[in-house]
């Protein structure tokens, strides 16, 4: 059985919930789903530090990156075998996960590249503003959810960062409703003001990670902000397991013959 290092989160969620013809034996420190097998994982690193003497301990038959998620000092100075995932979006998810299914030799991941095209080829849903999948809180909402002439998915404060539509976050709102919703911003992960936008017409989720923008709900909101939520950033960004079981359960795709569910909650 092939000895699998990860350094990918949602990636090694993925794997230990689909092992079949490997096994995984080390992780990063932010790999925490789930819970009950990652906390007897080793931690070799994070997914911009690496340690590779714990690495060697381990002696894995394959290291596991993401092209955006991890430098590319991790692959220039892998001595064991590697291979990288590039994620952009939903569309690209079953091509990398077919990378991954043959290099493993892994009939589940063969599964979940399929499932995923299944997703990528669904009709994309209509956003109902009184009802945001994945949302976690329902900070306030103008009296007419028709107001809302956009929708902004913020990441960060301090500065304010979003997410822009060429992104595996942005994907996700397209599949969902919100393409004629999305500003065109001129980056991925833009800095934005917000008197960018109009307060009164535009709808803000704000992501449960990286930042705790729980803590600072009053602030955010005493700025005028008419339309709000918080959201589940696992949901939106995991781009592995969590997120199709996830998209399966919004687009009405998901099938009990399929491989079996995580145990946890989705929306």
């Amino acid at each position: 059985m092939m000895r699998v290092i990860s350094m990918v989160p949602s990636l090694t969620e993925t794997l230990l919930e689909t092992a079949d013809t490997f096994q995984v034996v080390g992780r990063t420190r932010y790999c925490i789903h789930p819970q009950e097998k990652t906390s007897t994982l080793p931690v070799v690193g994070g997914t911009k530090d690496i340690d590779w003497q714990a690495i060697q301990k381990l002696k894995p038959d394959l290291m596991i990156f993401d092209k955006e998620e991890n430098p590319l000092k991790f692959a220039e100075e892998c001595q064991f075998p590697w291979v990288a995932v590039h994620v952009e979006s939903i569309q690209s998810m079953p091509s990398e996960l077919n990378i991954l299914a043959e290099r493993l030799s892994s009939p589940g991941i063969k599964n979940l590249a399929a499932r995923w095209e299944h997703v990528a080829q669904a009709p994309s849903q209509s956003l109902n503003f009184t009802s945001i999948p994945g949302e976690l809180e329902r900070w306030v909402l103008e009296p007419d959810a028709s107001a809302f002439a956009q929708l902004v998915y913020v990441i960060w404060r301090n500065p304010w960062m979003a997410v822009s539509k060429e992104t595996f976050i942005g994907s996700q709102l397209i599949k969902l409703g919100a393409e004629g919703l999305l500003p065109a911003f001129d980056k991925k992960y833009p800095e934005f003001q917000l008197k960018d936008f109009d307060l009164h017409s535009t709808y803000f989720l704000f992501s449960s990670e990286p930042f705790p923008f729980t803590k600072f709900k009053n602030e955010i909101l005493a700025l005028g902000i008419r339309g709000a939520s918080l959201v589940d950033g696992e949901l939106y960004s995991w781009f592995g397991l969590r997120s199709l079981e996830f998209l399966e359960k919004q687009l009405g795709l998901a099938r009990s013959d399929e491989l079996p569910r995580a145990s946890r909650k989705t929306f």
